[in-house]
């Protein structure tokens, strides 16, 4: 094992250690003691990814731990996989991993959920740092069953953040629902996995990507990838099986970050990884695109009419998450790795910012989410505000040359507007629709929060206090971290190559994004009472954008109510009647015939053996001892 080797290592398994001495420990090193030790072993961890980062030269490294699972032909070694991507990825959930553990040293500080005195804190960062263990498992893997361990654990985490604060109602729903959906995609995966398996003999990437050859234009390899992109899409919140996100938002804002930001980019991360394999299916990769496009175009829609700010935070990853799916499907070929290396990064930074700004919003407004009451936070948070603008500005792309608009479009810009419009001209509209709506419901959060007076009550008002230094810190380097990877990915997009069309496939979604922007501007700074107008003048339109277009509702009557139903039916009628009126009867006639023939023929059986076993070893015990043996 190499020196590089090692390190991965260790990365790999300090949050893990970090993770159990906080959560096993706390009693004997009290609570500060168990804060400090996770958030230690994750700022460690992040150290030493940077240090690979810089030392790493573009070659693919591949460290064996152990053997893992040997059966017939099924060899799964317990393997870590680093390319460039993979050390950008690890160094990317490191980091943030990192400083959410710090921003919840101040976060967590107080929490209202909570009786005072009770020690819940070791808990929440053993969480966190279990949950950074089980995605940098991910990342790094070099086989899928490896890729599915990880998955797996990081939904049961997703779960436990998710409902952190187990006597909140609305928590214990969404964990529900973010756990039943994940693992819903789970099965399609594994399903998938199996069929690649059957396919190839093998579950290392390496050795699927080489039975390729032999695999072109077979159905079953359609269907087998058709079953990892349904697994993807539960993963990343896309179409049919975006509700959990939104709802996933109940956790505490270290935790919002992360699932957001880091487990929401899973399903995306396991498309790019099968890439190859995707692009020997063309009608997956067609229906990736479509539906990537088209869970961002919902998702835009939606955050135009919410008010609950943590919700259009899971909203806003939507619509990011969906032009990041609907990139890897267009077909790029070697384009998939610039967009890998700038989409889905740009996403896990603006994301993680975003989610930490307005978590800091809520506890300067005593834990009040509505963006309606609002305004005029941008002097009283200035950190705060900053922090927001930039992520809103990064993700729309001001000043970033020809990706025009940053994470909601390819990151290798122009490249991406062409395949679109190459593959569909009508694909590629509805690319430059969705970042459009999706840029308008950004900088709509962001003016509500910021921008003109203040719409809290006065008591609320008087009580802001400044963001703690803790906080402050974590969004002040966050901030300093995106400006730098900005000008990194604005030097690296100076050589792309042109575009090879007309100029109006560039000019297309420049309008849009100044469209967006414009128009939030225009609905929120220069006609604030426009919004309210347009909600009074059509309250159906306004209660389906708020509702996202009911989908969630629509579950709730197709599928949810005729469960509950068929619960229903089973707990009151069919369980009572068919199972245990007869079986207590049975049992009502049966015990007392059973306890008098148990008590008439084997009670003085019973007991003599007793008295036998009793008498022999006393016996046994005198003879030893009369004879002078020992016992």
């Amino acid at each position: 094992m190499g020196r590089v080797g090692v390190l991965e290592t260790i990365i790999l398994f300090a949050p893990l250690v970090g993770a159990l001495l906080a959560g096993l420990t706390w009693r004997a090193i009290t609570d500060a003691g168990a804060q400090w030790v996770a958030t230690g072993f994750a700022v460690f961890a992040a150290v030493l990814s940077w240090v690979v980062w810089i030392n790493f030269d573009g070659t693919l490294q591949q460290t064996y731990l152990m053997d893992w699972l040997r059966s017939g032909t099924l060899d799964a070694s317990f393997a870590l996989r680093l390319d460039d991507v993979a050390v950008q990825m690890m160094v990317a959930i490191t980091t943030v991993s990192a400083l959410a553990h710090i921003y919840a040293l101040g976060f967590m500080e107080r929490d209202k959920s909570f009786d005072e005195g009770l020690s819940f804190r070791p808990r929440f960062f053993a969480y966190l740092s279990l949950f950074t263990f089980a995605m940098l498992l991910l990342v790094v893997s070099d086989g899928l069953l490896q890729i599915l361990l990880g998955l797996q654990l990081a939904s049961v985490m997703a779960y436990l953040l998710i409902n952190f604060r187990t006597h909140y109602k609305n928590a214990n729903a969404a964990a529900i629902k973010s756990f039943v959906i994940t693992t819903l995609g789970h099965g399609a995966l594994i399903l998938g996995v199996a069929g690649l398996y059957l396919l190839t003999d093998s579950l290392q990437l390496d050795d699927i990507i080489a039975a390729l050859p032999d695999l072109q234009g077979r159905s079953d390899l359609t269907l087998a990838m058709g079953l990892v992109l349904l697994g993807a899409m539960a993963l990343s919140a896309q179409l049919l099986f975006h509700v959990w996100l939104p709802d996933a938002m109940e956790a505490p804002a270290p935790a919002a970050a992360l699932l957001s930001a880091v487990f929401a980019v899973s399903g995306a991360f396991v498309i790019w990884r099968l890439d190859p394999v995707f692009a020997e299916t063309r009608i997956v990769q067609d229906a990736m695109a479509w539906i990537g496009v088209g869970t961002a175009i919902l998702a835009g829609l939606w955050g135009m009419a919410q008010c609950d700010i943590k919700r259009a935070c899971g909203i806003l990853a939507m619509t990011q998450l969906g032009l990041i799916v609907a990139a890897l499907g267009l077909g790029l070929g070697d384009g998939v790795h610039q967009i890998a290396q700038t989409q889905i990064l740009l996403f896990v930074g603006v994301q993680v910012l975003l989610v930490l700004c307005t978590g800091a919003i809520t506890r300067a407004m005593d834990d009040s989410r509505d963006m309606l009451g609002f305004g005029g936070l941008g002097a009283k948070l200035p950190i705060v505000a900053f922090g927001l603008v930039l992520a809103a500005a990064v993700a729309t792309g001001f000043g970033f040359g020809q990706a025009v608009l940053g994470v909601l479009i390819p990151g290798s810009g122009n490249m991406g507007f062409a395949s679109a419009y190459l593959l569909h001209p009508a694909l590629f509209w509805a690319f430059v629709l969705a970042a459009g709506l999706g840029i308008f419901a950004l900088w709509r959060v962001v003016f509500l929060c910021l921008i003109g007076p203040s719409r809290a009550p006065e008591t609320v008002v008087e009580g802001i206090e400044p963001t703690p230094r803790v906080m402050g810190s974590v969004l002040v380097l966050l901030s300093g971290l995106m400006l730098g990877f900005v000008a990194w990915q604005g030097m690296r997009m100076a050589g792309f190559p042109g575009l090879a069309g007309p100029a109006w496939l560039v000019w297309a979604p420049f309008a849009a994004a100044l469209a967006g922007f414009g128009l939030a501007a225009w609905c929120y700074i220069l006609q604030p009472g426009l919004p309210k107008a347009a909600a009074q003048g059509a309250p159906a339109l306004r209660r389906l954008l708020r509702e996202g277009l009911y989908v969630d509702r629509a579950y709730g009557v197709m599928i949810v109510a005729p469960f509950k139903q068929l619960g229903a039916l089973f707990g009151d009628r069919i369980d009572p009647t068919g199972f245990d009126a007869p079986m207590a009867g049975l049992a009502k006639r049966l015990t007392p015939r059973v306890n008098a023939n148990a008590d008439r023929r084997f009670g003085v059986w019973l007991i003599g053996c007793a008295a036998a076993v009793f008498f022999g070893l006393m016996a046994a015990i005198t003879w030893s001892v009369l004879a002078g043996g020992a016992v």
